[in-house]
């Protein structure tokens, strides 16, 4: 039996900022805190996201896509794992992140 397992996961980082009159009325870009997502979000969808979590007004102002690689021991993935049935249908519900 292998000793250890691996999982890829990719994650897209989205920076956003809204504008806002600074001095002399100029406009500015104030950034707010990032929002990191599982999967791989193209420009529309990572603002549907946004618009969703922040409301209308905000920005996308960079994206960043990151692939990892992470290994566990197979022993440690039994022990904390969910065991999963055949006509499971939970596997391709997203999980909410906080």
């Amino acid at each position: 039996m292998r000793k250890y397992m691996t999982k890829e996961v990719t994650t897209t980082t989205i920076r956003v900022g809204k504008v806002v009159l600074g001095e002399n009325n100029i406009p500015v870009v104030e950034e707010l805190t990032p929002i990191t997502v599982l999967g791989n979000l193209s420009q529309d969808r990572a603002q549907r996201r946004v618009n969703k979590d922040l409301g209308m007004g905000i920005s996308i102002f960079g994206l960043e896509v990151t692939t990892h690689n992470y290994k566990m021991k197979v022993t440690d993935f039994i022990k904390v794992a969910e065991l999963v049935t055949e006509n499971d249908t939970t596997l391709d519900e997203e999980e909410e992140t906080e």
